[in-house]
């Protein structure tokens, strides 16, 4: 896999590439062959990085109230945004997954590409750190937050 070409995508040089590997690794390989490593654990705490760094960036961008902070949260952060947001950079071209997932393009759906975009972010967090995992959200996320503002 094309590793360099991805990281260009997501602004982001991987110090340890197995850990993007991990990250675009679906559960469903394991089905296949025995996996330690595989996505959905990253995919828990990817969301709740985006989660943070959403209601960080809101908040800057002068939102006061809880229901405004949650309603643009929930807006962004939705399976809908994620995927588009993944598909922007063809994620799922380096999702990597089983047969059956592959024969039938369960991959390249809403949920697995969202899923992936936030394990991505949990790797990210896990390679170097929260500031790094931040600036990633950020900049995938600029245009979103544009859209939610004009």
């Amino acid at each position: 896999m094309q590793t360099i070409e991805f990281e260009n995508k997501i602004g982001y040089k991987f110090l340890d590439k197995n850990l993007l590997i991990r990250a675009l690794t679906r559960k469903a390989l394991a089905y296949e062959k025995p996996l330690e490593n595989h996505q959905e654990a990253f995919c828990v705490l990817g969301d709740a990085i985006i989660k943070v760094v959403l209601c960080d960036l809101l908040i800057k961008k002068g939102l006061e109230t809880k229901g405004q902070i949650t309603q643009k949260k929930a807006f962004l952060e939705n399976e809908k945004i994620l995927a588009e947001i993944g598909r922007s950079m063809n994620l799922d071209d380096y999702i990597i997954t089983n047969e059956g997932e592959k024969s039938t393009n369960i991959f390249k759906g809403d949920r697995a590409i969202a899923e992936t975009l936030e394990a991505i972010i949990a790797a990210i967090y896990s390679d170097q750190g929260f500031v790094y995992a931040k600036e990633v959200v950020t900049f995938l996320f600029k245009n979103k937050l544009k859209q939610t503002y004009t």
